[in-house]
């Protein structure tokens, strides 16, 4: 099994360095266990590009490839639309296990997204 992290931000962000990279160290060294971690960036949704075309098929081959077996973590909410929408994608279609950590109120200030996602 291996368990795709998807954070807010890499090791320089406290929250995702506490609760993404320090875990994948822990459940390495005690479980033996498989992890990827990627820091999407995040781009305002009115923002097109051909680099963010380019992140969209990456993104979409990268969670086409997950097994049924391995884990989907979204640490906070992911701010790029896009990625949400694969997310639901292959959450409906693809039956997708994924755990959906926040550690702020985020369903103040993205009570749509949050409602998507849990």
């Amino acid at each position: 099994m291996t368990i795709y992290f998807f954070t807010k931000g890499g090791e320089n962000v406290p929250s995702s360095r506490r609760r993404v990279f320090y875990l994948t160290e822990y459940l390495k060294k005690h479980f033996g266990l498989d992890s990827v971690i990627n820091v999407p960036v995040h781009r305002a949704w009115w923002n097109f590009s051909v680099t963010r075309w380019n992140e969209f098929w990456q993104n979409f081959f990268l969670l086409l490839k997950i097994k049924k077996t391995d884990v989907l973590y979204l640490h906070r909410p992911i701010y790029q639309a896009d990625f949400i929408l694969l997310v639901l994608f292959f959450r409906l279609l693809a039956d997708k296990k994924y755990i959906f950590d926040f550690d702020d109120p985020i369903f103040l200030h993205s009570p749509v997204k949050t409602w998507l996602l849990t």
